[in-house]
């Protein structure tokens, strides 16, 4: 994610042709993938559709539906098969609608070279925390 703008220009172009196929294959198992782990999940969406040419500000737009498509599946799946704790639910819901809502408010105003650096940071210190968490 940080070095693709160099690595396109170094190559010449900006986006990748892919066989017809494999784009929505890839994008089925970036789904999969994020009904089952999450983690992750919008970093993947945000790589993919910059292989595939998208500017960053309207990927980051796809991947907010893609990923909350994803996710809406995820729960309704949970919701016929799990005990839910409704109330702990409700306060998640509400935060990441108000959070989403505020983020894409904010990374609309952004350049893209600040946003692509929040993104960068917000992942690598995610995956600090992370390994020295678990």
């Amino acid at each position: 994610m940080a070095l693709q703008p160099r690595i396109s220009a170094s190559f010449g172009r900006s986006a990748y042709a892919l066989p017809g196929w494999l784009t929505p294959l890839l994008f089925v198992l970036l789904g999969v993938y994020g009904a089952l782990l999450g983690a992750g999940q919008g970093l993947l969406t945000l790589a993919l559709l910059a292989v595939l040419g998208s500017g960053l500000q309207a990927a980051n737009a796809v991947k907010n539906l893609t990923n909350a498509a994803t996710n809406l599946v995820a729960a309704i799946l949970l919701m016929v098969r799990a005990d839910i704790p409704w109330a702990l639910c409700a306060g998640i819901a509400v935060g990441g609608v108000a959070g989403g809502l505020l983020g894409a408010r904010v990374a609309r105003r952004l350049p893209d070279r600040v946003l692509r650096g929040a993104v960068v940071g917000i992942g690598l210190g995610t995956a600090v925390w992370a390994f020295v968490a678990w």
